[in-house]
């Protein structure tokens, strides 16, 4: 049923998203192309007009015949361009983003298409040379570029002081203009967001330093194309930290699919939905979990009712469930040593 729900969910979206752009280009191109044949026909004269008078249908038709053509097919072959056009940005944005999974590197991110792999040795003003793990897609001969890097960092490496020497080691090139440079939050982690000019590109980055993992998201793209249209937003914005430890004793809120380990133990929890239940005291959310707990799977079902917790024990664990929400298809769980 998760996986129906799931697919269901996404096609009907997608679906949706598509038709609504699919008749928006429709649309125009139909009513260019609609015009276009209308004012063909008057010029060639295959439409009746000023039936009543011959002399003045004649007269008309000699002035304006010439320029009704032409706006004709200017209007058709700009009818038939704008249909392709559209179509072409509709492929690209629609049906090839796609999420991907990068588990060893602990995070997700959507890709226009198949993303490349690559090591490569990179320096750094404050650190050397580092080990530069890559995903990248090119695409319109290479004027746009999405790629996410990671690389291990030196223990003790502050993030201030991380994100500050990667904005310089932009700038040093001399090539690159900053035009902001601000804290944002990915994952409840302190993350650094920063956009430069460079020749006629525009690059948008997201740092994110978590533990001794260094992520960077970069976005290049052309002026004249924009760097806030929806493939740009897509990418940077789908970013997110997966099976990240949380510590024991600390609340943790999770959302629908989303899975976490728990530092210091062999246990990773696995949120699958939440549904709304009945029970002759009322309703209640229904929370599913998958639990791998030295290396047993098993899924277990805790209910959230009136806010009052729920709790199971797991080998030498108690996990509580302090809410669940079959709505927004979040929840929240605490994990205690016993």
């Amino acid at each position: 049923m998760r996986f129906a729900d799931s697919l269901g969910i996404a096609i009907n979206s997608l679906v949706n998203s598509m038709m609504r752009d699919f008749i928006g280009c429709l649309s125009v191109s139909s009513i260019a192309i609609g015009i276009g044949v209308f004012a063909i026909l008057l010029g060639f004269n295959k439409i009746a007009y000023f039936k009543r008078n011959e002399d003045k249908r004649r007269v008309w038709h000699n002035k304006w015949r010439k320029l009704l053509k032409f706006l004709g097919f200017v209007l058709v072959i700009f009818g038939i361009l704008k249909f392709f056009l559209c179509a072409s940005a509709l492929a690209e944005e629609k049906f090839i983003w796609k999420k991907y999974d990068f588990e060893e590197f602990n995070y997700s991110i959507d890709f226009p298409a198949e993303p490349k792999k690559e090591v490569v040795n990179q320096p750094f003003l404050e650190w050397g040379s580092l080990t530069i793990y890559k995903n990248s897609v090119s695409l319109n001969n290479d004027k746009n570029y999405y790629v996410v890097s990671y690389n291990i960092v030196s223990e003790g490496a502050g993030i201030i002081k991380t994100y500050d020497a990667i904005i310089k080691s932009f700038e040093a090139s001399g090539e690159d203009k900053l035009l902001y440079n601000k804290d944002i939050v990915i994952n409840d982690c302190s993350a650094r967001e920063a956009k430069f000019s460079h020749g006629e590109y525009i690059m948008r980055i997201r740092l994110l330093l978590h533990e001794d993992r260094l992520y960077r998201v970069l976005a290049v793209v052309p002026k004249d194309e924009g760097d806030d249209k929806h493939a740009t937003l897509r990418f940077m914005r789908s970013f997110k930290l997966i099976n990240v430890k949380r510590a024991l004793g600390i609340p943790i809120e999770m959302n629908y699919g989303e899975k976490v380990s728990i530092a210091g133990t062999n246990m990773s929890i696995r949120f699958l939905k939440a549904l709304t239940a009945h029970s002759d005291t009322g309703d209640f959310s229904d929370a599913h979990f998958v639990i791998n707990y030295n290396g047993d799977q098993k899924e277990i079902h805790m209910k959230s009712v009136s806010g009052q917790p729920d709790k199971k024990v797991i080998g030498n664990y108690e996990i509580t469930l302090k809410y669940a929400d079959a709505y927004s298809q979040s929840c929240s769980i605490i994990v205690n040593k016993i």
